[in-house]
């Protein structure tokens, strides 16, 4: 090993300790207000999502790329509100069974269309297009956790959120850990340099045991989930981790920044932080919704 590779190393654990205590802070306090309830998880899902907006909002207007303005922050909270569980069965005046969060989505992209129209920029459609993914890599994904939350029922919902969050924090953990200490062919250094083949491998595999193990543990609640939906289950959270992992990847390279943010320490911002959760929570929801819930 190179004495730059090993120094590379040697600095990526230096802040191991920081990165175990803040994960385990953020991840006591995401069960906590998810376990709660509905009120407590949408208010910390509407902070993660002003917060993960800025960020993004930060990276975009460094590079000089083009976004919307702060409208974005409205409509991402409005996601979330259209995610609630009594937005999807009706109450009031509220009928039941309306598709909200798609309301929002082609309320945010008229909304966008029209500023666009009456205060044309320089660069139309990449400042469209940089918005509506902003809107659709942050408040749309963060949304599925509210999704996910409740079905099939409050019980069973709370413990799939909570295996997943688990499983992308595993993939995260297991790709750190064996990527740091015997990685050694790049995964894809176009995109990130530092992402090596084992630690992808180790990060698979690490989530997909814990995933498995949980799940196993949750046939006690739910017998009547199987073995196979299980695996499948383990497999797709984890691939889904991995994957979102790598899109962060590319939206910090396309922005030309390091980290996200500044806002975990060991961690860069929250962006670094929920990568793979955001691709791991529609994943599950889908997944469980055809295979299990019904």
């Amino acid at each position: 090993m190179s004495e730059t590779a090993r120094d590379g190393k040697s600095s990526a654990f230096s802040a191991l300790p920081q990165r175990v205590v803040s994960s385990l802070i953020a991840f006591t306090g995401v069960v906590l207000l998810a376990w709660i309830g509905w009120p407590t998880l949408t208010l910390m899902l509407i902070a993660a999502t002003l917060l993960g907006l800025h960020e993004f909002r930060n990276m975009a207007r460094r590079k000089g790329m083009p976004i919307g303005g702060r409208s974005i922050y409205g409509f991402g909270v409005l996601m979330i509100l259209a995610s609630e569980p009594w937005m999807k069965s009706g109450f009031w005046f509220v009928p039941a069974g309306v598709p909200w969060r798609e309301i929002v989505m082609w309320l945010y992209f008229t909304w966008v269309m029209t500023v666009e129209v009456i205060r044309p920029s320089e660069r139309p459609l990449e400042r469209i297009m940089t918005s509506l993914f902003g809107m659709l890599y942050i408040p749309f994904l963060l949304s599925f956790a509210l999704l996910l939350r409740f079905e099939p029922n409050g019980t069973l919902g709370f413990w799939y959120l909570i295996v997943t969050i688990v499983g992308a924090y595993a993939s995260d953990s297991g790709a750190y850990f064996v990527g740091g200490s015997i990685g050694k062919r790049k995964l894809a250094p176009e995109i990130s340099p530092a992402k090596t083949l084992e630690g992808a491998i180790g990060g698979l595999a690490f989530s997909f045991l814990v995933v498995f193990v949980f799940a196993q543990i949750l046939r006690s609640i739910a017998p009547e989930t199987g073995l196979i939906e299980i695996g499948i289950f383990s497999l797709l959270v984890s691939s889904a981790a991995q994957l979102g992992d790598l899109a962060e990847s590319i939206v910090k390279r396309s922005f030309g920044a390091k980290d996200s943010g500044s806002f975990l320490p060991g961690h860069g911002g929250l962006l670094d932080r929920i990568d793979s959760t955001l691709f791991a929570l529609p994943v599950a929801y889908y997944f469980l919704s055809v295979a299990v819930f019904n």
